[in-house]
């Protein structure tokens, strides 16, 4: 028992088994099945990543279909974003595909073991924790790993007291997906207030003006303005897997979903106010938590591989805090109805006609949002919590 108790509370034994599995299931997206309906192939998020600073070069509008090329869905990032998959645009198919989820599995590695003041034993666990969800976001080939990483690579960032580089951190979040600017929240909590301003100003015109160094000023604008217009017209009627649609569910009536986004986001926002708190470093890793949360199961078209973001909001909370029984509960709620919910665990049966209608990924997420934004309250209104709270 000791052997695997060392085992498992090791960063290289961690490091090796999110390798290989990622490895495995770029291989499995790949090769079993190369396509369906003839044409599209089962790791479309990254034909349309590996294709955008293609369109980009031939001066072609990123932002239109070119289902030809096996994708059956829109670019929807930034111009900026094209420039950061050069890497991966030249390589073949299998061995681009392999580096790409290597690139997202690795750094939320990466980001999670250099977490300050959390012990290894905690960060170890929380690794593990994520495990599922993380291997459930690979297998799409999308950039919610990728995502989660900036995040908490930016908290680290600015506890170190390393502005400059949270800034570039944000700006790379923002260059994905451009609700990744809500991070930057974060700056409320430490010194040099104006120095992260004059740096988020300079680095913000260089990363927009950065696909200037493979294509020319016109082309660049005319991406921005294709980008834009894709944007304003991306606001549909969809809710995805998020609380206005858990709401729908439940009630049987369609709500107003920019009422339920802004009671939301008002209610995250507000713990924001307890400025005393902010010297606290539990405090701290509760507003990040909050936020990753927040920050999709808020979202009108976050979908399944979007939760590892929310997951390691939750695991965040649990492994940052003294445990007890309720916290373990909802801990394993978690791991149950978000994780493994989508896995193959659960007959196909139960997965589509069950738990895809009610949207059960987001209700354990929901009430971990519930819980967290409480004891933000209790701690900053009656608790008082200590300088920097235990960590298990």
């Amino acid at each position: 028992m000791e052997k695997i108790k060392k085992w498992i509370l090791s960063y290289n034994s961690i490091f090796l088994v999110f390798t290989i599995l990622t490895i495995a299931i770029s291989f499995q997206r790949f090769l079993p099945a190369h396509t369906f309906n003839g044409k599209f192939c089962y790791y479309n998020n990254f034909i349309l990543f590996k294709y955008s600073v293609i369109h980009l070069l031939e001066f072609k509008d990123m932002y239109i279909p070119y289902e030809n090329e096996g994708a059956w869905d829109l670019y929807k990032y930034s111009p900026t974003f094209a420039v950061f998959m050069l890497p991966y645009a030249f390589l073949p198919d299998l061995p681009g595909l392999i580096c790409w989820n290597l690139t997202n599995v690795l750094l939320v590695f990466w980001a999670i073991r250099t977490l300050p003041t959390f012990r290894d034993s905690s960060k170890q666990l929380l690794l593990w924790f994520i495990l599922p969800e993380l291997m459930l976001s690979t297998q799409s080939s999308q950039s919610n790993a990728l995502m989660v990483a900036l995040y908490l690579l930016t908290f680290t960032a600015f506890e170190n007291r390393k502005i400059a580089t949270a800034v570039i951190l944000i700006g790379l979040a923002t260059c994905i997906k451009p609700y990744g600017i809500v991070i930057g929240v974060l700056f409320l909590f430490y010194p040099n207030k104006l120095r992260f301003v004059i740096y988020s100003c300079i680095i913000g015109v260089l990363f927009v003006s950065l696909p200037l160094l493979i294509t020319s000023l016109s082309n660049l604008q005319n991406q921005y303005i294709s980008w834009f217009a894709m944007l304003s017209g991306d606001y549909t009627n969809s809710t995805g897997i998020s609380v206005m649609a858990l709401i729908n569910d439940f009630s049987g009536v369609a709500v107003n979903k920019m009422t339920v986004i802004i009671l939301g986001t008002l209610l995250t926002v507000s713990t924001l106010l307890f400025h005393k708190s902010y010297h606290n470093y539990s405090y701290r890793i509760l507003i990040l938590s909050l936020f990753l949360i927040w920050v999709v199961i808020f979202n009108h078209k976050s979908e399944s591989p979007t939760f590892i973001i929310p997951v390691v909001g939750v695991g965040l909370w649990f492994f940052s805090r003294p445990q007890n029984q309720w916290n373990l509960i909802l801990l394993i709620i978690v791991l149950i109805l978000t994780q493994l919910s989508a896995s193959d665990l659960f007959p196909a049966y139960v997965r589509k006609e069950l738990f895809a209608k009610i949207h059960i990924k987001v209700i354990p997420c929901f009430i971990a949002w519930i819980v967290i934004l409480i004891r933000i309250y209790w701690d900053s209104l009656i608790r008082k919590p200590e300088k920097v709270s235990r960590i298990i």
